[in-house]
C-alpha cells in the first residue's frame, strides 16, 4: 500500500468523523452571561449567530463588542466550532 493511499484514508477517516460528530451533536441554542460583559453565543452557524449577535445588540443599546473570539470543541480528531465568546464594554457617552 502507498502511503498515498494511506494518506486518502486517513483523510476519510477524519471526514467521516466529523460527518458523524456533526449530525450526533444535538445542543440548546443559548447566550450564557459569565460577568463583567463576557458572553458565549453557542452558535455553530455564522449566519444564525450573526444573527443573533444583532438581535442582542438591538436589546442592549447600552453595550458594543470589544471582541469576539471563536471556541473550538478540541476533544475530537479534527477541532469544530461549537460557538463565539463575546466581550463587550459600555459605551462611551459623547
Amino acid at each position: 500500500m502507498k502511503t498515498r493511499d494511506i494518506l486518502i484514508g486517513i483523510a476519510f477517516i477524519i471526514a467521516i468523523t466529523y460527518l458523524l460528530v456533526s449530525l450526533s451533536t444535538t445542543k440548546t441554542v443559548e447566550i450564557t452571561c459569565y460577568g463583567n460583559g463576557v458572553y458565549y453565543f453557542n452558535y455553530s452557524d455564522t449566519e444564525k449567530f450573526a444573527k443573533a449577535l444583532s438581535t442582542f445588540k438591538g436589546q442592549h443599546l447600552e453595550l458594543e463588542v470589544s471582541t469576539v473570539n471563536p471556541s473550538y470543541n478540541k476533544n475530537t480528531i479534527t477541532s469544530v466550532l461549537e460557538g463565539y465568546v463575546v466581550c463587550f464594554k459600555n459605551k462611551q457617552k459623547e
